[in-house]
């Protein structure tokens, strides 16, 4: 009977570790900013809200709940991209070093660990995150920004 129970113990053992192991390199949190020396946009998606904030001569802050299908299609696009790159991207403009262009990036916290890009021009984002740049611009226009 002891075996018996301490087998029990040992297979929910291992589920709940796998478990809590997935949850830990879940995606929580992307963050994207933009912004030039007179103004910034922040946009900032988890599975519970949506918050956009804009500095500047038109500044606002928005907020709210994150639809479900939002959420999802923000963690499929993130599927297709490898994390561990995101900091070793290379941007294909640099006018944002000499603010001809706004500056660009994005972090992704998981779990683990946060990501975070180098500074790419915002007009011209690696291809690799171009099309999750695309969908955060996207996002904010469907809540009318």
């Amino acid at each position: 009977m002891k075996s018996i129970h301490l087998l029990l113990l040992c297979v929910l053992n291992v589920f709940t570790c796998s478990d809590s192991m997935e949850k830990q390199d879940a995606v929580v949190s992307i963050f994207y900013e933009s912004g030039t020396r007179m103004s910034t946009f922040a946009f900032k998606i988890d599975a519970k809200n949506i918050t956009i904030t804009k500095t500047g001569f038109d500044a606002y802050k928005t907020e709210q709940g994150t639809p479900d299908e939002t959420w999802a299609l923000f963690l499929e696009l993130i599927s297709k991209i490898d994390l561990n790159s995101i900091e070793n991207l290379n941007p294909p403009s640099s006018l944002h070093a000499s603010d001809r262009a706004a500056y660009g990036r994005l972090v992704i916290k998981t779990g683990k660990r946060t990501y975070t890009s180098p500074m790419f021009d915002d007009d011209n984002p690696p291809s690799t995150i171009q099309t999750l740049i695309e969908q955060i611009y996207n996002t904010t226009e469907n809540m009318g920004r």
